[in-house]
């Protein structure tokens, strides 16, 4: 914390002093659970390439940026960025810490065959600029509750989920973004169960449009919100496990997913996905990230379309096509379109 937030920190240790610690950028912290710094103590002499090893010259730069995550920003570090680059924009087109943190949390992310060159990058048609820099980081992805392949406590918690894909390819700005949208149900101890999926690609098109019958018994179908009635479900015959399938099979191994709160589908659905776009974090009307505006607000304001308007709950495809629609409208514009946070960042750069 003293590292991050220096003066700023609640605390400040007796046995540590930095010296220009703006200059910081990054803080590795090694946590091996289960094994204390008295247990090192006592049995190092056991341990005897323990300091060569971790901490010596053999840990390679690619190493540490393939294995730590980044931490966010300082406010002197990012005044750095913007007199390097011009801007925060151009410095995260330079990044490529991202990936390789994305591929130290997704083991199954296949070797970058060469760096993009953001300066003259070959853009799809209506893109004014690359749509992974729209991607959720994966410090964004923890911070927001995406069900990821971490190691741990979470591992735990996730080990029945399934990956959308079993090998992924680096993505890039022509990866093709894919709207999803579920529809769920109460279950016991207010568990939300999959009762509906819906998929559309970038054209409009409907791919996948099903009701899903649970194994787990419905307690409260919640069909002001979800459309779904207990008639609805009775002939469905759909699991889990089939719409599990039909993803892993439908979706390319670079395919981006774009929702609102997407989180809440993936687990709905019980999977992992390493690429997404989420509408409620890269739309923010009101300059505060923690203020996020429900779909059908920014749909009415940015796209000036009325959507769950009915009384008989949300349509699944309806929701995940305004999600698609509302990225695509920010690729016509720029990445501060829609973002009043990141608009006053730039202009706080501006008046500096």
């Amino acid at each position: 914390m003293h590292t991050l937030l220096r003066t700023d920190s609640p605390v400040t240790p007796r046995w540590v002093s930095i010296d220009k610690n703006t200059k910081l950028t990054h803080t590795t912290v090694l946590i091996v659970e289960g094994f204390s710094c008295e247990d090192y103590v006592s049995h190092r002499e056991h341990m005897p390439n323990c300091s060569e090893h971790i901490f010596g010259p053999q840990l390679t730069l690619q190493v540490i940026l393939e294995e730590v995550a980044c931490v966010p920003l300082s406010d002197s570090h990012k005044d750095v960025l913007v007199a390097e680059y011009g801007s925060l924009e151009a410095a995260m087109r330079m990044c490529k810490d991202q990936m390789l943190v994305r591929k130290s949390i997704f083991r199954n992310i296949g070797p970058t065959v060469s760096t993009p060159n953001y300066s003259d990058v070959d853009l799809p048609a209506g893109d004014k600029f690359p749509r992974t820099l729209l991607l959720l980081s994966p410090i964004q992805m923890i911070n927001e509750g995406y069900p990821l392949p971490l190691a741990g406590t979470l591992e735990n918690k996730y080990k029945q989920y399934v990956t959308t894909n079993d090998r992924y390819k680096p993505v890039n700005p022509r990866s093709p973004m894919f709207g999803i949208d579920c529809e769920m149900c109460g279950g016991v101890g207010g568990k939300s169960l999959l009762t509906r999926v819906s998929l559309v690609d970038e054209a409009g098109q409907v791919l996948y449009d099903e009701l899903v019958k649970p194994a787990e018994k419905i307690v409260d179908y919640r069909t002001q919100f979800s459309g779904i009635t207990a008639a609805m479900l009775k002939p469905v015959r759909t699991t889990l496990q089939d719409v599990q399938r039909f993803l892993r099979k439908t979706l390319p191994p670079d395919a981006i997913l774009v929702g609102h709160s997407l989180n809440s589908d993936l687990d709905a659905l019980e999977m992992l996905h390493p690429y997404a776009i989420d509408t409620s974090i890269i739309y923010n009307v009101t300059g505060n990230p923690m203020h996020k505006h429900k779909l059908r607000i920014l749909t009415k304001k940015f796209l000036n379309e009325d959507i769950q308007t009915g009384s008989d709950g949300h349509c699944s495809t309806e929701d995940c096509s305004a999600s698609l629609r509302l990225v695509q409208l920010k690729l016509a514009n720029s990445i501060y379109f829609g973002d009043q946070w990141l608009e006053d960042r730039r202009n706080y750069h501006s008046f500096r």
